[in-house]
Protein backbone atom coordinates (compact mmCIF):
# COMPACT_ATOMS: atom_id res chain seq x y z
CA UNK A 1 0.00 0.00 0.00
CA UNK A 2 1.28 3.44 -0.91
CA UNK A 3 1.97 5.94 1.86
CA UNK A 4 0.81 9.50 1.48
CA UNK A 5 -0.63 12.17 3.74
CA UNK A 6 -3.87 14.11 3.34
CA UNK A 7 -4.53 17.49 4.92
CA UNK A 8 -7.54 19.79 4.76
CA UNK A 9 -7.00 23.52 5.03
CA UNK A 10 -10.04 25.68 5.72
CA UNK A 11 -9.44 29.38 5.12
CA UNK A 12 -11.66 31.61 7.17
CA UNK A 13 -10.68 35.11 6.13
CA UNK A 14 -7.79 37.36 5.23
CA UNK A 15 -6.30 39.63 7.82
CA UNK A 16 -3.77 42.24 6.72
CA UNK A 17 -2.94 40.20 3.62
CA UNK A 18 -2.37 36.99 5.62
CA UNK A 19 -4.44 33.88 5.07
CA UNK A 20 -5.43 32.09 8.27
CA UNK A 21 -7.73 29.27 9.26
CA UNK A 22 -7.55 25.67 10.39
CA UNK A 23 -5.66 22.58 9.33
CA UNK A 24 -6.95 19.04 9.73
CA UNK A 25 -4.82 15.95 9.32
CA UNK A 26 -6.93 13.09 8.00
CA UNK A 27 -4.50 10.53 9.44
CA UNK A 28 -5.26 11.50 13.06
CA UNK A 29 -8.43 13.60 12.64
CA UNK A 30 -7.00 16.41 14.76
CA UNK A 31 -7.60 20.04 13.85
CA UNK A 32 -5.07 22.84 14.35
CA UNK A 33 -5.53 26.61 13.97
CA UNK A 34 -2.91 28.64 12.12
CA UNK A 35 -2.27 32.37 11.81
CA UNK A 36 -0.58 32.31 8.40
CA UNK A 37 0.41 29.81 5.72
CA UNK A 38 3.96 29.48 7.05
CA UNK A 39 2.58 28.24 10.35
CA UNK A 40 0.33 25.78 8.48
CA UNK A 41 3.25 24.38 6.45
CA UNK A 42 5.42 23.99 9.55
CA UNK A 43 2.61 22.12 11.30
CA UNK A 44 2.11 19.84 8.28
CA UNK A 45 5.86 19.10 8.23
CA UNK A 46 5.73 18.24 11.94
CA UNK A 47 2.80 15.89 11.31
CA UNK A 48 4.54 14.28 8.32
CA UNK A 49 7.62 13.61 10.47
CA UNK A 50 5.49 12.23 13.30
CA UNK A 51 3.69 9.76 11.05
CA UNK A 52 6.95 8.85 9.28
CA UNK A 53 5.60 9.41 5.82
CA UNK A 54 5.59 9.82 3.04
CA UNK A 55 9.21 8.79 2.78
CA UNK A 56 11.53 9.73 -0.03
CA UNK A 57 11.29 7.60 -3.13
CA UNK A 58 13.57 7.76 -6.16
CA UNK A 59 10.88 7.52 -8.85
CA UNK A 60 7.42 8.97 -9.37
CA UNK A 61 4.90 6.71 -11.09
CA UNK A 62 2.48 8.18 -13.64
CA UNK A 63 0.19 6.50 -16.09
CA UNK A 64 -0.02 7.54 -19.74
CA UNK A 65 -2.52 10.33 -19.13
CA UNK A 66 -0.18 12.01 -16.63
CA UNK A 67 -2.52 11.32 -13.71
CA UNK A 68 -0.98 9.85 -10.59
CA UNK A 69 -1.96 6.30 -9.77
CA UNK A 70 -3.95 7.35 -6.76
CA UNK A 71 -7.63 7.91 -6.12
CA UNK A 72 -9.39 10.46 -8.29
CA UNK A 73 -11.84 11.76 -5.65
CA UNK A 74 -9.69 14.35 -3.92
CA UNK A 75 -12.05 16.31 -1.67
CA UNK A 76 -14.47 15.01 0.89
CA UNK A 77 -17.74 16.87 1.35
CA UNK A 78 -17.29 20.52 2.25
CA UNK A 79 -17.71 21.24 5.94
CA UNK A 80 -20.40 23.63 7.08
CA UNK A 81 -19.28 27.14 7.97
CA UNK A 82 -16.11 27.24 5.87
CA UNK A 83 -15.56 29.81 3.17
CA UNK A 84 -13.13 27.66 1.26
CA UNK A 85 -11.40 24.37 1.77
CA UNK A 86 -8.28 22.95 0.17
CA UNK A 87 -7.33 19.28 0.19
CA UNK A 88 -3.59 18.68 0.06
CA UNK A 89 -2.16 15.25 -0.67
CA UNK A 90 1.57 14.91 -0.10
CA UNK A 91 2.81 11.94 -2.12
CA UNK A 92 6.58 12.46 -1.88
CA UNK A 93 9.15 14.39 0.10
CA UNK A 94 12.18 14.73 -2.13
CA UNK A 95 14.94 17.31 -2.59
CA UNK A 96 14.03 19.04 0.67
CA UNK A 97 10.45 19.73 -0.42
CA UNK A 98 7.05 18.12 -1.02
CA UNK A 99 5.40 16.85 -4.16
CA UNK A 100 1.71 16.16 -4.38
CA UNK A 101 -1.68 17.46 -5.41
CA UNK A 102 -3.97 20.22 -4.20
CA UNK A 103 -7.71 20.35 -4.80
CA UNK A 104 -10.36 22.97 -4.08
CA UNK A 105 -13.93 23.91 -4.96
CA UNK A 106 -15.12 20.46 -3.88
CA UNK A 107 -12.69 18.69 -6.19
CA UNK A 108 -13.52 20.68 -9.32
CA UNK A 109 -10.00 22.15 -9.42
CA UNK A 110 -6.95 19.90 -8.97
CA UNK A 111 -3.34 20.76 -9.63
CA UNK A 112 -0.11 18.90 -8.92
CA UNK A 113 2.65 20.79 -7.14
CA UNK A 114 6.39 20.10 -7.17
CA UNK A 115 7.46 22.07 -4.11
CA UNK A 116 6.15 23.75 -0.98
CA UNK A 117 6.74 27.14 -2.62
CA UNK A 118 4.59 26.14 -5.58
CA UNK A 119 1.91 24.87 -3.16
CA UNK A 120 1.90 28.20 -1.30
CA UNK A 121 1.60 30.13 -4.56
CA UNK A 122 -1.33 27.96 -5.66
CA UNK A 123 -3.17 28.54 -2.37
CA UNK A 124 -2.47 32.28 -2.49
CA UNK A 125 -3.60 32.52 -6.12
CA UNK A 126 -6.77 30.48 -5.54
CA UNK A 127 -7.62 32.53 -2.44
CA UNK A 128 -7.31 35.74 -4.49
CA UNK A 129 -9.50 34.39 -7.26
CA UNK A 130 -12.07 33.15 -4.78
CA UNK A 131 -11.89 36.43 -2.82
CA UNK A 132 -11.60 34.77 0.55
Amino acid sequence: MEVYAVFLISLSDTAEGQLWGSLTSLSDGESYDFGDLTEAVLKMEELLNRQAGPRSSPLRQFDRTGETRRGRNLLPAKRKGTKNQFCIRVYYRQHGSWQGEIGWQNGEQRIRFRSVLELLRLIDSAAGILQI
